[in-house]
């Protein structure tokens, strides 16, 4: 993955660039999820898929989902096979290749983070996969957002890579124990499943999940 659309670094400084479509004109298959590649990071991504594909099908009485971060639909695709499951992403470059390779799923273009938020349907189930570290500044506006598609006691479902050596967005969000509390402290939900793999000390990933159901 050509990292500097992503972020850029600035002497000790991350910055977050966000260039999402610029990524996906550039790359096929940017974050290794196809099961085609056999790098450290896709044999992440096949595990984290894996254990969230585990989770969402361990809950109950749930008659559809959503995937925020979809990228190019694979994870949305492996998801749709428990119960049907719509795809958003922020890049519509991104949203016009998985439409054109998932044509039985249906993908929004939208922007999670944006004061501006507009989706025509509502789930049982919001997950939102690998995009911690992008909607990072953008989370007051996330929150309210994901009360607008979420159902009445509907699941959010936050699946994130931590890296041992976090680098950015420690000042927000630093942890998993950040990530927890802050969800606490919304009021908004009761936390169903709070787990993290911290894995040995050769791997350079920790791979966690976080499941609430809203309070309603």
């Amino acid at each position: 993955m050509s990292k500097e659309f992503i972020f850029k670094k600035d002497g000790d400084t991350i910055e977050f660039v966000g260039d999402f479509n610029g990524l996906y004109k550039s790359e096929q298959n940017p974050w290794e999820q196809s099961n085609d590649e056999d790098s450290i990071l896709s044999k992440y991504y096949k595990s984290s898929r894996q254990t969230l594909y585990e989770s969402i099908k361990d809950i109950k009485n749930i008659k559809n989902g959503c995937e925020v971060g979809c990228g190019l639909g694979y994870v949305t695709t492996s998801l749709n096979e428990i119960v049907k499951f719509d795809g958003i992403d922020i890049s519509d470059v991104a949203v016009s290749k998985a439409s054109k390779k998932f044509k039985n799923i249906e993908f929004f273009a939208n922007d999670i983070g944006s004061n501006i938020f507009i989706h025509p349907k509502t789930y049982d189930v919001v997950v939102l996969n690998q995009i911690l570290w992008y909607i990072l500044k953008d989370m007051d506006n996330v929150v309210k957002n994901i009360d607008t598609i979420l159902n009445k006691n509907g699941f959010l479902i936050i699946s994130t890579l931590f890296l041992k050596n976090q680098k950015y967005g420690n000042e927000i969000i630093g942890s998993f124990d950040d990530l927890l509390r802050y969800w606490i402290e919304t009021d908004k939900y009761r936390t169903i499943k709070a787990n993290i793999d911290y894995g040995d000390d050769k791997e350079e990933y920790q791979d966690s999940i976080l499941i609430l159901q809203r309070k309603d």
